[in-house]
């Protein structure tokens, strides 16, 4: 499953909206090496999804960083990182009128963040589930318990894949 498909499993709702830059910044041939994509959910969700085998970054970034109302989840793709705050736990705040003294509101910029790291085991080589042609006439069958997203000319072609 590429990022794209994977970011359509995760969002809520129907995308309403995307924003794409395609750069051809490295490579040598004719081919993209660079893609951004924001996406916008009638949910009030987004995503946004940058990709580059353009970019040399001097440290390893985060192959997912998913921010939701009250944490943050990164991936390195050997462990997740979630890190989370309950809001009926934190300070509440006083409304301020106009610009805050030193750009601080009131809890001096504390929450109580919990953190928790869970390990990632990667599937053996070769168990990826393999996709199944389906005949003319035939509905596909899926297994109970997975979801899974099926994608035909003709649904992409009305925008739904």
């Amino acid at each position: 499953m590429n990022a794209a498909d994977q970011i359509l499993q995760l969002l809520p709702g129907k995308v309403t909206s995307v924003w794409s830059d395609l750069q051809q910044i490295a490579s040598a041939g004719d081919v993209e090496d660079h893609v951004k994509a924001f996406l916008r959910t009638d949910a009030g969700a987004t995503a946004d999804m940058e990709i580059s085998f353009a970019q040399n970054v001097a440290m390893p970034l985060p192959k997912w960083i998913i921010c939701g109302t009250h944490g943050t989840l990164t991936n390195d793709g050997e462990k997740s990182i979630v890190r989370w705050y309950d809001p009926s736990a934190a300070a509440p705040l006083e409304v301020i009128d106009g610009p805050a003294r030193d750009r601080k509101y009131g809890n001096d910029d504390k929450l109580p963040w919990q953190e928790k790291t869970i390990a990632v085991h990667p599937r053996p080589h070769g168990r990826r589930r393999r996709a199944r042609p389906i005949g003319k006439g035939q509905r596909p069958q899926a297994q109970e318990g997975r979801r899974e997203l099926i994608c035909t000319d003709r649904s992409a072609q009305q925008g739904r894949g």
